[in-house]
């Protein structure tokens, strides 16, 4: 992480690592609460180190798309921060595991009751981001938080797209196994 984005925020561990960058876990000095801090390399985007348009900086389009949505199911966005070869897009932190790590410490189905929980959750984010003309398109176990006090949430609106009028939009990637 950079000087402007280490004078204000303080990294504290990895959180993740995915295709698109690394999502860090960091202390926000100002305000003084964990944060979680998608780093992208915008030299790793052909154009992007030299943007022509908002569309060609990695996690902008995100950052705007995620920051429409205020729900208590969808991980909030904060802020977007470019500096050097590095975009960050600093969100909330959710405190807790996956849904495929709880997938996976269950060995077995998991119960109905969470289940029914996380679906219920998962289905009314979808459905606010639906109401704000908003397709996800990469909903899967690693895009849903559950923070320790079972709280879920949705995240990684990194290839939402917006639908126009008549509730379309160009699908334009996912994840293979879950499109």
């Amino acid at each position: 992480m950079q000087n402007l984005i280490l004078n204000r925020y303080r990294p504290l561990d990895v959180a993740g690592k995915g295709g698109y960058g690394t999502v860090r876990v960091a202390w926000d000095t100002r305000i003084q609460r964990r944060v979680a801090i998608k780093c992208l390399r915008l030299d790793t985007y052909g154009t992007a180190s030299s943007p022509s348009t908002p569309r060609d900086i990695p996690g902008l389009e995100e950052a705007r798309t995620a920051a429409m949505l205020s729900d208590s199911h969808i991980v909030g966005v904060f802020d977007f921060e470019i500096e050097g070869p590095m975009a960050y897009l600093i969100m909330e932190y959710m405190d807790g595991i996956t849904l495929t790590e709880l997938m996976r410490m269950a060995n077995g189905p998991l119960p109905l009751d969470i289940l029914t929980c996380v679906f219920e959750s998962v289905a009314h984010a979808i459905e606010v981001a639906h109401d704000n003309q908003v397709l996800h398109l990469d909903i899967k176990p690693d895009n849903v938080l559950i923070n320790r006090q079972g709280q879920v949430k949705v995240a990684d609106f990194g290839l939402a797209r917006l639908s126009h009028e008549a509730g379309f939009g160009k699908a334009a990637g996912g994840t293979i196994g879950y499109m």
